[in-house]
């Protein structure tokens, strides 16, 4: 039986790189009729506000990818990160209702702080991948140099594992990714 929702954890440290991996995974689930979509947080806001915002912007899809993106600057500066990350926390359950495969996109920083303060919800994320970004020369006119994303799985506890029954889309495979399939995890 197919899932038909699922979070994924994604860390990256370039806006650019993740956009380009973005760009190559949306036109991959386009052409396998799965719809993609984007939520951008607001930034500097309380984290009630964060929550409300997320769930409604969660209920009004119907299904397919969402790719979620701006926790970084999403919580008021006035508030202790760790205590706005509790409220997102408690309110777990309510995030994973949606028949959609999320895509959370955070920062080196703002992970770390996950990790520590979200640890129920981060339990919770099936796919856990860190972007890299390197830059290689190819043999191209004047050896222009490239810089190519690949995403890499996240250290898992020796308790867990992910695997796949079938082979990823081919986004993912082109982007680095072989063991995890975000669509059917």
């Amino acid at each position: 039986c197919r899932r038909k929702r699922g979070l994924a954890r994604v860390e990256f440290s370039s806006e650019f790189a993740r956009q380009r991996v973005m760009a190559q995974l949306t036109h991959d689930l386009r052409k396998l009729d799965i719809s993609v979509h984007t939520i951008e947080l607001p930034k500097w806001s309380t984290p009630s506000f964060i929550t409300q915002y997320l769930l409604e912007e969660l209920d009004r899809l119907n299904a397919g990818v969402v790719s979620i993106n701006g926790f970084a600057t999403a919580f008021d500066r006035d508030i202790p990160l760790p205590d706005a990350l509790r409220v997102i926390n408690f309110n777990r359950e309510n995030f994973v209702k949606p028949e959609l495969t999320q895509i959370w996109w955070m920062t080196q920083g703002f992970t770390d702080k996950v990790l520590h303060s979200m640890p129920d919800l981060n339990s919770w994320f099936t796919v856990r991948l860190f972007l890299t970004e390197s830059i290689v020369s190819r043999p191209h006119a004047g050896h222009q140099t490239i810089p190519v994303a690949s995403l890499q799985p996240d250290v898992l506890p020796s308790n867990e594992s992910i695997s796949s029954s079938r082979p990823p889309p081919a986004a993912f495979s082109q982007i680095g990714m072989s063991r995890q399939d975000a669509v059917d995890p």
